[in-house]
């Protein structure tokens, strides 16, 4: 098979987060399922189906890429991907949502057990800092997703409604770059080498896999706090992306602007990103302190948000939600991976992954319902209450948790 030599295993993974990140869509997805007689309430509730489907095929989908190879799984991942965007162009209505978001969900649970996993298998390969390609990954996301909100900006102020679509298109077309970056590696590559001891255990039934995750949280401090700490400090970024679309349309915000606060958002987040680990890695800021900052902050903005009625300042609020929004998920990342057993890898990022995303699919429920029931400020009043206090807890569970990892990193 044609391989791009002039490019090397970690390169490649940075590419394949850059055109994974482009979501040319992403600015008109609430508008471009409204504009078909979608309810704003019905779009979060579908949402949760991807969530839900993510929390139920990810730990079986981790062990499948422990077992067969995290490229299969990428690939596969990818491609059912395409067809939910698909079903998006083909079908604009609830059913199409529906199942677009089911097949995105389960392209996702097949990527998501691998993404971290790839990432340290080729850094560990190569003698390079995990933490840092992990950065520099996440940043090429970030520059890609930029890329394609500014051009959807430009797309949405000079065309006509009835070429929305065409921005589904874009995104499956920047999907099958993915594919066909992913056929390129190795996947031997994107194996963790373990000790022969551990390969015996591998030919166990699949179930072992799925044991030996649960024996590696219940066993580490360090994993069972990260949990505790991501129900606090729930990420809020799914219903971001869904709630302020309208919110831009009832604010008479201007086109431009659906697509350029999530460029200028993200670029803003992969900048925070940078900021957060150096002030970690120099010791100059505790994981205690970052943590609490970051989610303390992100509950202001939204109760801002829900009262604010000036176009300018809606616009300047969520950019500071979209920059902050999940900003501190490489230092999180950091302690999990020196937690993790060698063995089961994949299906442990996996099941830290269903059990992150519990929290969200109860708010990805809670808030429609609340802003069905009551109206969208209450709503979104709620959740930056649910935030503030969740920060307050955090920083009082972290300095009292039983884990030196994490608590003696930097006294406050």
């Amino acid at each position: 098979m044609f391989q791009f030599k002039w490019l090397t295993e970690i390169r490649k993974i940075y590419l394949i987060y850059f055109f994974g990140g482009m979501l040319f869509y992403l600015p008109i997805y609430t508008i471009f399922f409204i504009e078909h007689q979608v309810k704003l309430e019905t779009i979060l509730w579908v949402q949760a189906i991807y969530t839900v489907t993510v929390l139920i095929f990810n730990i079986p989908l981790g062990i499948v890429a422990d077992k067969f190879g995290s490229k299969y799984a990428i690939i596969t991942g990818y491609s059912l991907e395409i067809v939910g965007l698909l079903f998006f162009i083909l079908n604009p209505n609830i059913w199409g949502l529906f199942i677009g978001n089911f097949m995105r969900g389960l392209g996702f649970a097949f990527i998501d057990g691998a993404e971290e996993s790839r990432i340290y298998a080729i850094a560990k390969k190569n003698n390079l800092n995990y933490i840092k390609c992990q950065t520099n990954s996440s940043f090429c996301n970030v520059i890609g997703l930029c890329l394609s909100g500014i051009f959807a900006s430009f797309f949405i102020s000079s065309f006509k409604k009835e070429l929305l679509y065409s921005l589904f298109v874009f995104s499956i077309l920047a999907n099958v770059i993915c594919i066909l970056l992913t056929l390129t590696i190795s996947n031997k590559v994107l194996k963790i080498p373990i000790p022969d001891d551990a390969k015996k255990q591998k030919q166990q039934p699949i179930i072992k896999s799925l044991r030996g995750a649960i024996i590696n949280f219940k066993n580490s401090v360090t994993l069972r706090t990260i949990i505790y700490i991501s129900i606090f400090a729930v990420s809020t970024k799914a219903i971001l992306d869904i709630i302020y679309q309208p919110l831009y349309s009832d604010r008479h915000v201007q086109l431009f602007w659906f697509g350029l606060t999530i460029s200028i958002g993200s670029f803003l987040n992969g900048f925070l990103q940078f900021i957060y680990n150096y002030l970690y890695n120099q010791k100059r800021w505790s994981f205690r302190g970052i943590i609490t900052f970051n989610s303390m902050f992100n509950a202001i903005m939204y109760i801002i948000l829900a009262l604010a009625v000036s176009p300018t300042l809606s616009v300047i609020v969520c950019l500071c939600l979209f920059s902050s929004c999940e900003s501190t998920e490489p230092i999180e990342y950091h302690y999990i991976q020196l937690e993790l057993n060698e063995t089961y890898r994949n299906c442990s990022l996996s099941l830290l992954s269903v059990l992150k995303n519990l929290t969200q699919i109860g708010f990805q429920l809670l808030i429609p319902l609340i802003i069905g029931l009551y109206s969208f400020k209450i709503g979104i009043i709620f959740l930056g209450s649910y935030l503030l206090i969740g920060s307050i807890i955090n920083f009082f569970l972290i300095q009292f948790c039983e884990c030196p990892l994490i608590r003696n990193t930097r006294k406050i």
